[in-house]
């Protein structure tokens, strides 16, 4: 992320990534919220089979961890397009398996059918 940006720019960053610094915010999101990012998905108990849906998953560095249970299944939904594309990359195994997907939307309105997840989850979202 480029240390010459200004708070209302780097706030944009933050809220959607995008551009040439897209990859490079994401990358600092994931540091800087691992540690609650964890503790989510921890207190967050996905069972085996069960669907997630992860409101702002940015790059999808988190996915593994919320896939570990046997069968579960991950829908991220972020409105950075680069961010999706950064998640579908990173993620590729589980969504050439079927197990993940990555979809760009506004958590206003919602692109899924009424009770599609069994666990939702949103880090550091709200705010924005």
């Amino acid at each position: 992320m480029d240390p010459a940006l200004t708070p209302e720019a780097l706030a944009a960053q933050l809220r959607r990534p995008a551009g040439a610094d897209a990859e490079a915010t994401g990358a600092r999101m994931n540091e800087a919220n691992a540690a609650v990012n964890r503790r989510a998905i921890a207190l967050l108990g996905v069972a085996a089979g069960q669907a997630v849906l992860e409101i702002g998953p940015g790059n999808g560095a988190f996915v593994p961890e919320l896939l570990i249970s046997t069968g579960s299944r991950y829908v991220g939904l972020d409105w950075s397009p680069e961010m999706v594309a950064a998640a579908q990359r990173r993620n590729a195994q589980a969504v050439a398996a079927g197990r993940a997907r990555f979809v760009e939307g506004d958590a206003a309105a919602l692109p899924f059918r009424d009770a599609a997840f069994d666990r939702v989850l949103s880090v550091n979202t709200l705010y924005f």
